[in-house]
This record gives C-alpha cells, structure tokens and sequence, in this order.
C-alpha cells in the first residue's frame, strides 16, 4: 500500500519496469532526479553558480555605491570647510554648519553597511561553495552518466526567461556600440 498519495510504497512499485531490480534503489534514484534539477549536464543554467554570480554583483554594486556616497559626502565636507573658513567667527552660521559636520560624521557611519553587507554575503557564498562542493559528490556517488540520462530541468518560459536580473559589466553593450548602430 502506498504510504501517502504521492509516493507509491516499495511493494507497489515493479522495479522490473524501472530497470531496477530492488527497492534500495529508489533512493538513489530519487538523488539523481534530485541532482539532476541543480546540475544536468544539459542544463543551460548552473543555478548555484547564478546565485553566486548575482551575490557578487551585490557586492560589487554596493561597494561602488557607497565609494560614490562617500565622494559625495567628502565634496560635501570640503564645501562645508572652505565656507566656514570665509565666515567671521562671530557669525550663527557656524552653528548651523557644526550640525552639517555632526550629519556628515553620522552619513559616514551609516556607510559601514556596505562592510557587514560583504561580511555576510560571503558567508553566504561560502555556503553555497560547500553545498556545489557536496553536490559534485553526490554526483560522482550517483554516476555522472545516469544523472546525464535524465531529462534537463525545464527552461524557464514566457517572462521567467527574461527576467535575468542586471546585466554583469561584461555584458554591457557600451554607448559608443550603440552610437555605432546610428552611423
């Protein structure tokens, strides 16, 4: 009898039909249907090296931001500066440009997220390197030729195949590519 609706029990199953010949072997069957969703040898996408690939565009695109915050917030300071060196020491406007000062310091603390951002991205991909890593053995374990014989995942269709995130810098097409479609 089957053990619940979408599992068929081991007695209710003819391995002969499967190319099976006894029950131990659903498992690993199982493992290679399993394997086969994340690395078919067929499959056009390796979904943990996307992943990967897309946690160091985070990386990348938040360094570059905060470097770009914190040029914005240096040219800020050097304004702030030069007009309280030009204002008399007498003059309220100092005041207002010492609370200017104290929401810079504070702008400049806050980039510290772009530190712990990295610090736990990596965590992450160092996860995802032990979870490939294992990966590739339960492949060797299975046979790279069974799990090859299996049908590839589903590509994705529709929306789903265009919705591929940012474009990597490799993958940009610059202006001056495009400026040359025009000539």
């Amino acid at each position: 009898m089957a053990t619940d609706e979408t599992e068929p029990a081991d007695d209710d199953i003819d391995w002969g039909d499967v190319g099976m010949d006894m029950p131990q072997a659903a498992p690993i069957d199982r493992i290679r249907r399993a394997v086969a969703v994340l690395r078919h040898p067929a499959a056009s996408e390796d979904p943990l090296t996307l992943a990967a690939e897309a946690l160091e565009g985070v990386v990348e695109g938040t360094e570059a931001a905060t470097e770009a915050i914190l040029s914005q917030i240096e040219a800020i300071e050097a304004a702030l500066d030069a007009v309280s060196a030009e204002l008399a020491p007498e003059n309220q406007a100092h005041a207002a440009l010492a609370n200017a000062g104290l929401a810079i310091t504070a702008l400049y603390e806050a980039c510290g997220f772009q530190d712990l951002t990295g610090q736990r991205i990596a965590k992450v991909r160092r996860v995802l390197q032990q979870v490939d890593a294992h990966l590739e053995e339960l492949l060797e374990i299975v046979g790279h030729d069974q799990v090859a014989a299996l049908p590839p995942p589903a590509e994705r269709e529709g929306d789903a195949r265009l919705l591929n995130g940012p474009i990597d810098d490799a993958s940009k097409v610059s202006q001056s590519d495009i400026d040359s479609l025009f000539d």
